[in-house]
């Protein structure tokens, strides 16, 4: 994810995720088809990580420094932490509220 072009995560909807009170859930469902299930495949996964906590260390809070600067990406890096803080904390709702989210019921 790194390596390629564009973000998963799309300038215009980083920058939704940064307003105050932002809805993640409308902000999903926002991005492009393919984008939308490409994030939905990695959270589904850092969920299923995050099930094992108690053996791997991997927290909701771990998973997203780990995997946040893969998926976010603004368009200018900015060296302020808030700006990590807002990413972080949208990840960490995506695993925590992943079937709400994106309308998932399968576990």
């Amino acid at each position: 994810m790194r390596e390629s072009r564009e973000p998963l995560i799309p300038d215009q909807q980083y920058r939704a995720l940064a307003a105050d009170g932002a809805d993640i859930k409308s902000v999903v469902r926002t991005l492009p088809a393919l984008n939308r299930s490409t994030l939905q495949l990695i959270v589904r996964l850092a969920k299923a990580l995050v099930g094992y906590e108690s053996k791997n260390k991997m927290t909701p809070y771990n998973v997203a420094i780990t995997l946040g600067p893969n998926i976010f990406r603004a368009k200018v890096e900015d060296p302020n932490l808030e700006t990590h803080k807002i990413y972080y904390d949208a990840l960490i709702e995506m695993i925590e509220k992943y079937a709400e989210i994106f309308d998932d019921d399968s576990d």
